[in-house]
Parts: C-alpha cells; sequence; structure tokens
C-alpha cells in the first residue's frame, strides 16, 4: 500500500509534524500529552483506526504510532491517553 502523506516543520524552537489525509473527517480526537505545556499528539480516529496523526515536540512517539495509520486497532485506541502505558508497550498490543 501508499505510504500516508506526512510533513514536519520546525516553529521556532517547537518541531510540528502531521501524517495521514487532511481531507478525512475524523469522528473522535484523543490526546496523548499535555496541550498547555506544548507537548503532546492528538489522533484523529474513524471507527477502529487512526486516520491521523498530529504532534508538538514527539518526534520519538510520532515516529513509533505512523506505523499505526488506518490499522484496525481497537484495543490500543482505548488507551492511547494513557501516558502511564508508554508508545513502545502499546505497540507491542495491536
Amino acid at each position: 500500500p501508499e505510504a500516508a502523506p506526512w510533513f514536519w516543520s520546525h516553529q521556532f524552537e517547537v518541531k510540528v509534524q502531521m501524517a495521514g489525509d487532511p481531507s478525512i473527517h475524523a469522528s473522535r480526537w484523543v490526546t496523548r500529552g499535555d496541550i498547555a505545556g506544548g507537548s503532546f499528539l492528538t489522533f484523529g480516529i474513524v471507527e477502529d483506526r487512526i486516520v491521523r496523526i498530529e504532534a508538538v515536540d514527539r518526534p520519538a512517539e510520532f515516529a513509533q504510532t505512523k506505523s499505526w495509520l488506518d490499522r484496525p486497532i481497537p484495543s490500543v485506541i482505548d488507551r492511547l491517553a494513557d501516558e502511564s502505558c508508554s508508545i513502545r508497550q502499546l505497540l507491542a498490543r495491536p
């Protein structure tokens, strides 16, 4: 399959990254991290699939989660916001 579109940019000292088709309307968003603190990921979800990932200053987690795009991973979706569970732990469970 064709790789999902993605981009990154530095805005001053902030690294911004996005992956997935921006024209797809996500029916639900889940945030992992601290928006007010400026370090987070947001996951756009349709049914049991992550269709978009937007990250601010979380390059390692962004790189790890890009492979989840458009894969059915319902057990992971319910734990995305739980930072007591690392991305590595979540990757072991899809």
